[in-house]
């Protein structure tokens, strides 16, 4: 059967409320059906961040020697290698959820596993072109900065575009259907088509609910670690307070995690079932 399947504009999407609603109601119930899922990712996202709030101090120490260039690019990658630590975690949760709210399955990791390799190098991607704009930004010559900054911005920006553009080639890795890059990336981009303030601001939404409030809570406690004397990351109660400032993040980051898979899921729904036209040809290949 023809990949040429129906615009994003040819269906009626949901209305955005019940679509958040709809989103946020799955989560939780996720949350409920699959406390192990959730829990594994926290404790290992808490681990992660523990270690990487020692991990700069003890880097930077180890190539003090280096030049100014050296030691910015060496934290670049750094930084990206934690990145890439943490999707080996988010990647899974992620990829269940959006079984989990499109099928109704609870820990289907078997379900996943084969697809894992795929997921895993779009989320790489992605990361790898945040970090070649950081590295832009922060390795150009004092003179180029304020050129470098704009075009990393600018560069940032795109990649969120093309993020919410692509944004269903995930949910139909997650549910194992096979397609070549371009040919997933083509027909996610126009199942999208109409819809990029829609989703960006459902996305939006979500993190400003979710993730947003963990984040700030956990880097208000960060930072009363570093001011105060007597809760240095050394001592005992500077470590609880990185431990608790570090888990209450990473409660956030898994919650937000969920949300998008449930709201990609929902968007994914509404294309598949909501199609004219195309919509048992789209049917076959993102389901």
């Amino acid at each position: 059967m023809s990949l040429d399947a129906h615009d994003g504009e040819d269906f009626q999407r949901p209305p955005f409320g019940e679509t958040l609603r709809l989103s946020f109601q799955r989560l939780f119930q996720g949350v409920v059906r699959m406390p192990l899922t959730f829990a594994i990712v926290t404790i290992g996202l808490t681990a992660i961040a523990v270690g990487s709030s020692f991990g700069p101090v003890l880097l930077t120490s180890s190539i003090g020697a280096l030049g100014t260039f050296a030691r910015s690019l060496t934290l670049i990658v750094w930084s990206f290698a934690q990145s890439v630590v943490r999707l080996l975690l988010l990647v899974p949760l992620s990829m269940t959820m959006y079984r989990f709210a499109l099928r109704d399955e609870t820990n289907a990791w078997r379900a996943v596993a084969r697809n894992i390799p795929a997921f895993f190098s779009w989320s790489v991607l992605v990361d790898a072109l945040t970090s070649v704009m950081d590295a832009l930004r922060v390795l150009s010559p004092m003179r180029f900065l304020m050129v470098a900054t704009f075009l990393a911005s600018a560069g940032s920006l795109l990649i969120a575009m093309l993020g919410i553009r692509l944004w269903l080639i995930f949910p139909a890795i997650a549910l194992g259907k096979p397609a070549p890059f371009l040919e997933r990336a083509s027909i996610s981009w126009r199942q999208t088509r109409g819809h990029f303030w829609y989703l960006f601001w459902m996305d939006t939404a979500a993190t400003l609910a979710l993730t947003l409030p963990f984040w700030l809570i956990s880097y208000a406690m960060a930072f009363s670690t570093m001011s105060r004397t007597i809760a240095q990351p050394r001592t005992a109660v500077g470590l609880t307070y990185t431990v608790l400032a570090a888990a209450i993040g990473s409660i956030g980051v898994a919650l937000g995690t969920g949300a998008n898979a449930s709201i990609g899921g929902e968007f994914y729904r509404a294309v598949v079932e909501g199609g004219l036209s195309g919509a048992e040809q789209t049917a076959e290949h993102f389901t």
